[in-house]
């Protein structure tokens, strides 16, 4: 008999009606021996065949069975993305596939969404992480949202008269932003 796993499961294979005054040695299809009892697991990452002999007295018999591994789904998350603190971000999945359920979660576990879209509210730079889960296998992929505080800019009134020339600063607090200015119309001056 075969069964079918993802890449990277642990499988447990069990001799069916293991027989006490019988002694189970497992092997690999390479001949080296996994196991001596009537189970033995083993982490599965490509096409595997595994044969368990029995023997009581001087006689022997033999099994075989292989462990099929089914292809991962293929799922890409959106590139990186750097926001200022509090804005709302946009994560979705690139390489959406019928037949498949996204789930998002961020660093530390948490889940968020199900869906190939989630929308969320950036507080922290944090890792998020998208989960394809297809009829047989799964996927996982993961994207950086950076967050940036919002820069401390202090402007200080002055009175003028009008025709003369003025110099207007800003004081930017955390000396990591850059400054422009505007005019009323929303062009750079």
């Amino acid at each position: 008999p075969c069964a079918a796993v993802k890449p990277g499961d642990v499988v447990r294979l069990t001799v069916e009606n293991p027989q006490r005054d019988v002694s189970y040695t497992w092997y690999k299809s390479t001949g080296e021996i996994i196991a001596q009892s009537d189970t033995c697991s083993s982490e599965i990452r490509e096409r595997s065949c595994f044969i368990v002999h029995g023997k009581r007295g001087g006689c022997e018999g033999w099994d075989t069975v292989c462990v099929d591994v089914n292809p991962q789904v293929r799922v890409q998350a959106c590139q990186a993305i750097d926001v200022c603190r509090g804005s709302n971000v946009t994560l979705y999945v690139v390489n959406t596939q019928p037949d498949t359920r996204y789930t998002w979660s961020r660093s530390g576990g948490s889940l968020l969404a199900d869906g190939d879209t989630v929308r969320t509210t950036a507080d922290t730079s944090s890792w998020y992480y998208v989960e394809a889960f297809g009829a047989t296998s799964t996927g996982r992929d993961s994207v950086r949202v950076t967050v940036y505080a919002l820069p401390e800019i202090t402007v200080s009134d002055t009175i003028v008269c009008e025709g003369i020339p003025v110099r207007i600063t800003a004081y930017d607090t955390s000396s990591q932003d850059m400054v422009e200015w505007f005019d009323a119309s929303g062009r750079i001056v």
